[in-house]
This record gives C-alpha cells, sequence and structure tokens, in this order.
C-alpha cells in the first residue's frame, strides 16, 4: 500500500501529508523506500506530478 509511517495510516490526507514533507523535507527514507518498493515510488511519482499539474517550478528534492 506504500503507507511511509503509522500516521500515513490514519487516512488519506495524512498520508498525502507524510509524501509531501519527506519529500521537501529532503528526507533520505522516502528515495530509499521508492527505490525499493514499486508502491512508493508509484505514490512519490504521483505527487510530483500533482504538484507540477499546479503550477511547481524547478527541481524536487532528490532528482537529478
Amino acid at each position: 500500500l506504500g503507507y511511509l509511517d503509522n500516521y500515513s495510516i490514519t487516512n488519506e490526507e495524512n498520508d498525502f501529508n507524510s509524501y509531501a514533507e519527506k519529500l521537501f523535507m529532503n528526507n533520505s527514507e522516502i528515495f530509499k523506500k521508492a527505490d525499493k518498493y514499486e508502491n512508493v515510488r508509484k505514490k512519490l511519482n504521483l505527487l510530483k506530478i500533482m504538484y507540477i499539474e499546479r503550477g511547481f517550478q524547478g527541481r524536487f528534492p532528490g532528482s537529478p
């Protein structure tokens, strides 16, 4: 299911918030889990797409 932590499990909004926090805080945990787990990788990619579609410009932390 791709949950990052116990907080993520509580509801979809908290799951989203956990991903966003870890992405933008450049938390290496999310990138390690994305490499290891397909569901985490898919959710992370969907999060990035959502931000881009809403006007995010620039590089995401952890991106080459």
